[in-house]
């Protein structure tokens, strides 16, 4: 969850504690609510629908900060007609 702290709290100046503790506080924060949302899905707790989740969190933190990091170094991502373009 280090990479959670680091997308959602970046702006700011943590100290390596207090980002630990945010860290283990989301983690206990998500981890329930994902075995809550799974347990009452047809796909119940089993280790594909495990996988498969944590895959697409992951998928959505490496989207997340693909944006961010090029959007520091000033390009814009645009979708147009179906097709993805980058510029300068």
């Amino acid at each position: 969850m280090w990479v959670t702290v680091h997308l959602l709290f970046r702006e700011r100046n943590l100290e390596f504690v207090e980002k630990v503790a945010l860290s283990v506080g989301i983690s206990l924060a998500l981890i329930p609510l994902i075995g809550l949302t799974l347990n009452y899905t047809p796909f119940r707790i089993k280790l594909i629908p495990v996988v498969s989740l944590l895959l697409l969190v992951v998928v959505l933190w490496l989207v997340k900060a693909a944006r961010r990091f090029l959007k520091e170094r000033g390009f814009t991502i645009k979708i147009v007609r179906s097709m993805l373009y980058a510029s300068e």
